[in-house]
């Protein structure tokens, strides 16, 4: 729980604890501990991002992290042969 909510509070770029961080987050899925994460850990939003970035419908760990595919993308983008 204590990573769950480091991960929610605080920048971490570390892939292992924010995977592990989902999969606490989606175990609690529909308990109160659930709604004290979205209302006083962080909001809503956020943690739905997370799980949506971590987790497959199912509650399966991702090979790779959407965010992650994204930023590779990105990182391998050439601008100066568009400009």
């Amino acid at each position: 729980m204590a990573n769950a909510v480091g991960v929610l509070t605080v920048h971490t770029d570390n892939e292992q604890q924010i995977i592990e961080a989902a999969k606490t987050i989606h175990s609690i899925k529909d308990t109160d501990l659930f709604e004290f994460f979205t209302n006083q850990v962080s909001n809503q939003d956020n943690v739905e991002s997370l799980l949506r970035d971590c987790l497959d419908e199912g509650g399966n760990p991702l090979k790779e992290r959407k965010s992650k595919k994204k930023q590779e993308n990105l990182s391998s983008f050439e601008l100066d042969k568009y400009v």
